[in-house]
């Protein structure tokens, strides 16, 4: 999956679904939002690893401490908008945050 957020306030602002990109595409892949500049809009490639049965690679996880929020935009695609990143004070992402009262996408 790769979140679009927007780098000042952490709200997500689109998504691209799925585990393995193109890297063409990861390169390419951009969103523009009205009265957001593009330079403040972040793409996070949430990363995966290998889950393993028997030796053989059955699927790829997410690999970040909030896996549980990520497997729950997989399963439901409005709950991504009813939450947002927590970024530290460099813009670092260190978790999803739930919005209350929040827009419902």
């Amino acid at each position: 999956m790769i979140l679009f957020y927007n780098k000042k306030t952490g709200e997500i602002i689109g998504e691209i679904e799925g585990r393995v990109h193109d890297p063409l595409v990861v390169r390419g892949a951009k969103i523009s939002v009205s009265g957001t500049d593009d330079k403040d809009i972040g793409k996070y490639i949430v990363p995966t690893k290998p889950r393993k049965q028997k030796g053989r690679i059955v699927e790829l996880v997410p690999d970040v401490p909030f896996t549980d929020k990520i497997l729950l935009f997989e399963q439901d695609k409005s709950e991504i908008y009813k939450h947002k990143l927590a970024l530290d004070k460099s813009g670092q992402i260190k978790g999803i945050i739930k919005l209350y009262g929040s827009r419902s996408g």
